[in-house]
C-alpha cells in the first residue's frame, strides 16, 4: 500500500491529558510515533505533524531511541520536526523499560518548564504503553501530590487503555516515585 493511501484513511490520533487546574487547557498530549511505517500501519509523516501544529503543539518529546527512528522508517523524525517550527525534547529509553529516577526527573523539568513558558507539548514513543505511561504516571503524581502509585497507574490506565504499563519494572518505578520524589526534596534541602 502506498504511503498516502494509508495515511489519508486514518486521522492521527492525539490524547490530550487533563492538567488544566494548572496549566492551560489542552496543554499536554500523548500518542504515538508520527510517520510510522510498520507492518499494517503507514503513517504520512508530514500529516501527523501537521494534526499536531493545527492543534497549537510547538515541543515535542519524544522518548524513542535513534535506532527505532530508522526501523520505523522515521530517521529524518526530528528534522521534520524542527522544519515545522517544533522544539524537540530527545530522552531516549529503552523499549518495554524505565527511565532511572534521575533521569524522569530531568524529563520532568524539562515538562513543566515547557508548560509554565505557556508551551503546549506532544509526549510520544512507538506507542503508549511503556515509557509514555510511565512519564504520564510521573507527572500525574507531580500534579497531584496525595494521589498513590496505584490510583496513577489507573488514571493512565482510563487514559491509554489496559495495556498501559508493559513490565514489572514499569510497575515499580511507579510504585517507588514518591519514595524518589522526597529523597530528592531531602538532598534539595540539605
Amino acid at each position: 500500500m502506498s504511503d498516502n493511501n494509508q495515511s489519508t484513511i486514518r486521522s492521527f490520533p492525539i490524547t490530550w491529558f487533563d492538567c488544566s487546574h494548572v496549566v492551560e487547557p489542552e496543554s499536554v498530549a500523548i500518542g504515538v510515533m508520527p510517520g510510522m511505517k510498520f507492518k499494517s500501519t503507514w503513517r504520512n509523516v508530514e500529516q501527523d505533524i501537521k494534526v499536531l501544529t493545527d492543534n497549537g503543539i510547538r515541543d515535542v518529546f519524544c522518548l524513542c531511541k535513534q535506532g527505532e527512528l530508522s526501523f520505523f522508517r522515521v530517521r529524518e523524525l526530528f528534522d521534520v520536526y524542527r522544519g515545522k517550527g517544533i522544539r524537540v525534547h530527545h530522552y531516549p529509553i529503552e523499549p518495554d523499560l524505565s527511565p532511572d529516577f534521575k533521569e524522569i526527573h530531568k524529563i520532568l523539568v524539562d515538562l513543566w518548564d515547557t508548560l509554565l513558558d505557556g508551551n503546549k507539548v506532544y509526549i510520544h514513543a512507538q506507542s503508549l504503553l511503556g515509557r509514555v505511561s510511565v512519564l504520564m504516571a510521573a507527572f500525574y503524581m507531580e500534579l497531584e501530590e496525595n494521589v498513590t502509585p496505584a490510583h496513577a497507574i489507573f488514571k493512565i490506565r482510563e487514559l491509554i487503555g489496559n495495556g498501559a504499563f508493559q513490565t514489572m519494572q514499569q510497575y515499580n518505578f511507579i510504585d517507588g516515585f514518591r519514595e524518589f520524589q522526597a529523597q530528592h526534596r531531602n538532598e534539595i534541602l540539605s
